[in-house]
């Protein structure tokens, strides 16, 4: 009985250790482009709220689709776009 008793608490902190991995992987939210999941949240300046994104899906500059993804903003009808720094230069000219 004694054995068992001192291997409850490491079973408690070996199962709360896996969920804490598991959580830390990224959102269960479908990504707002292809539905696959894990996903990171972006906040959306249109909406307000969050809409999520894989990995992939924010990684490829949607412009030129040759470079990754360094920025992201809301366009005009609400969608986040992510693009390279030279296409968001293109886009937002800084104003110098």
């Amino acid at each position: 009985m004694k054995k068992r008793s001192k291997q409850l608490p490491f079973l408690l902190a070996t199962i709360l250790i896996i969920a804490m991995c598991f959580s830390a992987c990224g959102s269960s939210n479908p990504c707002e482009k292809c539905d696959g999941t894990p996903t990171k949240g972006y906040k959306n300046a249109s909406t307000g709220e969050k809409d999520y994104y894989c990995a992939k899906c924010s990684s490829e500059c949607m412009w030129c689709q040759d470079k990754k993804a360094t920025k992201h903003y809301t366009n005009a009808i609400g969608t986040i776009m992510f693009v390279c720094d030279e296409c968001y230069e293109d886009l937002h000219p800084s104003k110098d």
